[in-house]
């Protein structure tokens, strides 16, 4: 992970609103639905958040297919925030 990806990682997680959906998004993955009703956010918000999130590779979408509706699937990158571990643990070494 280069610089700019650490900057823009941490930048990511650096709100109080977007932590919460890292916690919630670590249990399973969510619709937009499911994290509106879980977090009381407005669909502007929350899809604001995610795509902070999204942007820094920390939550990825899939799509999926109940009963002929296609909806969006958020899911915590877990690899993506074990690597962000990985390089705050370098600079305290």
């Amino acid at each position: 992970m280069d610089t700019v990806e650490l900057c823009i990682c941490l930048e990511s997680l650096a709100q109080k609103t977007r932590l919460e959906l890292i916690n919630i998004l670590k249990e399973k993955g969510m619709t937009l639905k499911e994290i509106m009703r879980r977090t009381k956010l407005s669909r502007t918000l929350a899809v604001y958040h995610i795509s902070v999130l999204e942007r820094a590779g920390l939550v990825s979408r899939k799509y999926i297919d109940t009963d002929g509706q296609i909806d969006a699937v958020y899911e915590l990158n877990k690899e993506k925030l074990k690597e962000l571990i990985e390089e705050l643990k370098k600079i305290v070494e």
